[in-house]
């Protein structure tokens, strides 16, 4: 056992070898995945593994499992190799299954389509429950942890004793070679024996060789199942280096034998050395895939050029670009396939590149159809071809008329024709072969559509028919009200004509008898058709009696004519319109053509609208004549009305007069332009046209007087308040100023019931007003001015040095008095002129002259001169009588005298 054991791990191992260390380098896919569950702690120490082998050249050592049989005596003399035979026949599906899971493209598990899944199940052998259960629900396994599929009824001894050996829990990778990878992780893949035998002394061992260490690591008897997880402890002794060992399995037979399985060779590696390899691997197979993806993207640019051409090329269909289209993104496909079967660049790698691109640039290329002027050119006679082939079989159809063949060969025209258009404006292949296609030619040939009688059938199908129609069509023309009894015979000749003529008709003619038909139709639907409703020939009768005595021109001209007034109008329009009323009434009572006829002719109707319009009772001329003097005796009535109204100032007077007067132009011109209902209108216009120009004057006359005698009012009492308030007047002097305003009050209202008209009572009320209101301030300054005079006066006087002071006051007073006498005459004014005058006329001027002349006395130094000799004489009388009075002293002082002297004639009596 342990000798076999051995030469079995050798050949394993040598199978390892020549797997895993290829070029010095573990070229491990999802290496990343794998080793990441690893550092996760799911993986500790060695990593146990399986290699899956794929290719030709690697099927001597794919699963390296065989059955050694034994007599239990002699270790492997003897051994009846007759019935040695593989132990696990569905190891190879299991290596086609996981070969089915990589994606040539990416090295990566993808989504499996229903072609893949029904491939793989094709290869591998398995059942659809089986492929299922591993690929969980067709998707990919690599970088998963699976179940391998179980294998059943193993190794039948002479006991029939079997074993169910599985794997669950194993985690699937690929290595660079294309190789696919089963690694059995301790701690997590746990394998599974289930022992069937009706021996109970038999059983079933596992258990795994290291070197040349064997321990059993469980014992199944018949009937049980038992499971073994390897752990890591199970390897310790080999920490230091990589190796491998092998799952052995047996059991003893009823036969005495035992038989030995090896199911599975495992290496392992040192985690340090594995991680190394990983990561090495990692990095080769990242730069490869960069170089991979940049050499298919250029590949796939290249194309893309190609593609777009194609896209542009107007003479290739749709399906023809798109199959050029996806004939060529096969090639990058293709040529991206290549590549990824590559796990390193090397001197195949570099070379399949170069002969994927040669491929793409000689068969990657756009293959352009015929010619666009060509295609149209094929597709018009295509089209043509078929046209001409239903237009013979039309032209063979005997049963057709001419017409019929026409028709249907015109609609083939038509559609060749439509068709011949919509070609010879397409630019691009879709457009020309969309109209030649068998759905076009089959409508072509639907439109012959091929008799199915004969002509003599036809014949004889129309005489058939046709007894009936025209008995009938006969019936509804005696029927018929709307018909004259001459139409009446008329249609039923007709008809009968036709008839006779479809009898005749050359039964091997289509068209003869067709023709003759449609005559006997055409007659049969004219005969039937009806005449004119009742009510339309009524109306019909109407308008031909209007027409023929032309009553609308007869209308026309009573409206036309001048000399009638519409009273006469409307008279004689009335005689016409009565006799269509009644010629209407007439026909309205008609049941038949006939009837309508007789009474459309009645002459007694058309003698009186040919009697209706007669000349006016007056000439046009005569009406316009006395319009006028018509015309002047109203412009006369409203003048004098406006005239009359003293309210009215002369220009307004004139205004409306001038009014008035383009009223009796514009009248006057009526007249002499209008008919004689034109004058009757104008004239009836006039008078309250006239009339209505006069605008009685607001206010009126008497209204304006007292708004004259209001204001004067108004005016006096404003003067009054003003005389109240004047400082410089004397109570005396106000009342006689008051006294002067109501003799003027009085004379203003005088003066405006004197006014005779709107102008002059606007003047004496404006005069009136403004005396009253200039009354006080005209006084004021002519007593000023009479103050001013006195005052000029008193100055003067005052500086008469030769009066003396009773002359000066004596001559102002006269003054005075003249000055207050002229004021008295200013007071008593009742008008600012009369004050004014009374001023400038009064006495004060005269008496200031005189009293300021004082030529006729005697000059001051004249008096002073005068003076002087009287003292000097009473001097010398005194002297003298002084000289001779015994009664003075000697000296000569009269004391009695002294106070009657001068200051230097004085003397001190005491």
């Amino acid at each position: 056992m342990k000798n076999n054991s051995q030469a079995t791990k050798t050949t394993l191992n040598a199978t390892e070898h020549y797997k895993m260390y290829k070029s010095g380098k573990i070229w491990l896919f999802a290496a990343v995945t794998a080793f990441a569950i690893a550092g996760g702690g799911q993986l500790a120490g060695q990593t146990l593994h399986t290699n899956l082998g794929f290719g030709e050249g690697m099927t001597a050592y794919a699963w390296n499992n065989y059955l050694y049989n034994y007599d239990g005596t002699n270790s492997n003399s003897g051994a009846d190799t007759s019935q040695d035979k593989p132990a696990f026949p569905t190891q190879q599906a299991l290596t086609n299954w996981v070969n089915a899971q990589f994606d040539p493209n990416n090295k990566n598990y993808v989504q499996q389509t229903d072609q893949n899944v029904a491939d793989t199940l094709a290869q591998s052998g398995l059942s659809q429950s089986a492929y299922d259960a591993l690929t969980d629900n067709a998707k990919g396994v690599i970088g998963k942890f699976v179940d391998l599929p179980a294998d059943t009824h193993l190794t039948q001894g002479p006991d029939n004793g079997n074993f169910d050996y599985q794997a669950k829990r194993v985690f699937v990778r690929r290595d660079a070679n294309g190789n696919g990878q089963i690694l059995y992780v301790p701690g997590k893949t746990t394998f599974y024996i289930t022992y069937h035998s009706t021996n109970p002394n038999s059983s079933v061992t596992l258990s795994y060789q290291v070197n040349d260490n064997e321990i059993d690591k469980l014992k199944v008897s018949s009937g049980q199942t038992a499971s073994y997880s390897p752990t890591e402890s199970d390897f310790t002794a080999h920490a230091n280096q990589d190796g491998s060992v092998t799952l052995n399995m047996r059991y003893n037979a009823s036969d005495g034998n035992w038989y030995a399985y090896f199911p599975n060779p495992i290496s392992y590696e040192l985690q340090a050395n594995l991680d190394k390899d990983v990561a090495q691997a990692s990095k080769d197979q990242q730069t490869l895939a960069t170089d991979r993806d940049t050499k298919t993207q250029a590949m796939q640019a290249t194309v893309d050029k190609v593609t777009s051409s194609i896209d542009a090329d107007k003479t290739l269909t749709a399906a023809e670009k798109q199959a050029e289209i996806t004939a060529n993104n096969q090639l990058v496909t293709n040529a991206a396939t290549s590549l990824a079967s590559h796990d390193h660049q090397d001197a195949s790698y570099n070379a399949d590149v170069q002969a994927q691109q040669q491929i793409i640039a000689t068969q990657a290329v756009d293959k352009s159809g015929l010619p666009i002027s060509t295609q149209q050119a094929n597709a018009i006679a295509d089209l043509q071809k078929e046209a001409n082939a239903v237009n013979a079989k039309i032209d063979a159809d005997t049963g057709l008329t001419t017409a019929q063949k026409n028709d249907q060969k015109q609609k083939i025209k038509d559609a060749i024709t439509k068709a011949t258009g919509v070609i010879n404006e397409a630019d691009n292949a879709d457009d020309i072969q969309g109209q030649d296609t068998a759905a076009a030619k089959a409508t072509l040939d639907a439109l012959y559509h091929p008799s199915t009688t004969t002509p003599a059938q036809q014949k004889a199908n129309a005489i058939s028919a046709a007894a009936t129609a025209v008995s009938n069509a006969e019936a509804t023309i005696a029927a018929d009200p709307t018909l004259t009894n001459q139409e009446k015979a008329d249609r039923k000749a007709a008809i009968d004509k036709a008839s006779q003529a479809l009898q005749n008709a050359d039964g091997t003619s289509a068209d003869d008898v067709a023709n003759k038909q449609q005559t006997l139709t055409d007659a049969i639907n004219a005969g039937t058709t009806p005449g004119k409703s009742l009510d339309q020939q009524r109306a019909d009768a109407l308008a031909k009696f209007e027409s023929d005595n032309n009553t609308a021109q007869k209308l026309a001209d009573i409206d036309a004519d001048n000399s009638l007034t519409d009273a006469e109008k409307t008279a004689q329009k009335q005689v016409i319109n009565d006799a269509i009323n009644q010629m209407q009434s007439n026909l309205a009572s008609k049941t038949d053509a006939d009837d309508i006829n007789t009474a459309e002719g009645d002459t007694s109707l058309a003698s009186a609208v040919q009697g209706a319009h007669t000349a006016g009772a007056e000439t046009l001329s005569a009406r316009q004549s006395a319009a006028d003097s018509q015309i002047d005796a109203d412009q006369k009535e409203a003048n004098a009305k406006i005239e009359a109204d003293k309210g009215l100032t002369a220009q307004q007077v004139s205004d409306q007069e001038a009014k008035v007067t383009q009223d009796v132009a514009k009248a006057k011109q009526a007249v002499a332009n209008g008919t004689a209902q034109q004058i009757v209108n104008t004239l009836a216009a006039a008078e309250g046209q006239f009339n209505g120009e006069y605008t009685a004057a607001n206010p009126s006359f008497d209204q304006q007087k007292a708004t004259a005698d209001a204001n004067v009012e108004a005016a006096i009492r404003s003067q009054k308040a003003a005389l109240d308030g004047d400082s410089d007047l004397t109570p005396a002097e106000v009342a006689d100023q008051k006294a002067a305003l109501d003799k003027a009050q009085a004379n203003a209202e005088d003066t405006i019931a004197m006014a005779t008209n709107a102008d002059d009572l606007s003047a004496k009320a404006a005069t009136a007003t403004d005396n009253i209101n200039s009354l006080n301030a005209a006084k004021k300054a002519a007593i000023q001015k009479a103050n001013a005079a006195e005052a000029a006066a008193e100055s003067t006087i005052n500086g008469l040095n030769n009066l003396t002071t009773d002359q000066k006051n004596q001559r102002i007073q006269a003054v005075q008095k003249a000055r207050d006498a002229d004021i008295q005459s200013i007071d008593a004014a009742t008008d600012p002129a009369s004050a004014t005058a009374a001023q400038a006329n009064g006495t004060l001027a005269g008496v200031a002259a005189t009293n300021t002349d004082s030529s006729n006395v005697p000059s001051l130094a004249a008096q002073q001169a005068t003076a002087v000799k009287k003292l000097q004489q009473a001097l010398a009388n005194d002297q003298a009588n002084i000289q001779n009075d015994p009664s003075l002293s000697q000296d000569g002082c009269e004391c009695d005298l002294g106070s009657k002297l001068p200051e230097r004639h004085q003397c001190d009596c005491q």
